[in-house]
């Protein structure tokens, strides 16, 4: 029996259709942060740290289920950018040991960015970690996706960070690079 198209446009459809799906797969989307589907009540905690991914980048365990969580309103150097060593340590330091809660945008507002990681403030008892990190000078108060509830206190905790240079901060500013690598 004949097939209804020649071998080389089934090829070429097949082609394109893989070539479809590979760039909706890795278009990069601007959506908004979707809700999350785990209870607040769940979600709050304490969890056990499994893993410090980067910066502003956690994994933990929620009653057996791994979660990855990413921190509001803090953007750190990335995996094999210059000061992603630094602020992977800060927070690895300031992480280490300790059990973990996580507060969301208001209540039942737990949230997920494009990434399928919960987005939060991450305590650690009283500590709040993504405000520490500013207050580090590992990072700037990140407001690419608005305030944020904390807005004031993370204008506070850069200005003192920038004001001692701490961190990452330089004279000439924010710079990931201050230790000349």
């Amino acid at each position: 029996m004949r097939s209804p198209c020649p071998p080389s446009v089934a090829r070429l459809v097949c082609l394109l259709g893989v070539m479809a799906l590979f760039a909706a797969c890795h278009e990069p989307r601007n959506e908004p942060a979707t809700p999350a589907s785990t209870p607040d009540a769940v979600a709050s905690g304490p969890h056990r740290v499994l893993w410090v991914v980067d910066g502003d980048t956690i994994q933990v365990d929620m009653g057996g289920r791994k979660e990855m969580v990413r921190f509001l309103y803090i953007n750190t150097p990335e995996r094999r950018q210059h000061g992603y060593e630094e602020a992977t340590a800060a927070l690895t330091t300031l992480i280490a040991g300790r059990a973990v809660t996580l507060e969301f945008e208001g209540p039942g507002r737990a949230r997920r960015d494009k990434y399928g990681r919960l987005l939060a403030y991450v305590r650690a008892g009283d500590l709040n970690l993504n405000l520490e990190m500013v207050r580090q000078g590992m990072t700037r108060f990140y407001t690419v996706f608005g305030r944020g509830d904390h807005a004031r206190a993370f204008e506070q905790a850069e200005a003192g960070a920038r004001a001692s240079r701490a961190g990452l901060w330089t004279a000439e500013g924010f710079n990931p690079r201050p230790w000349g690598r």
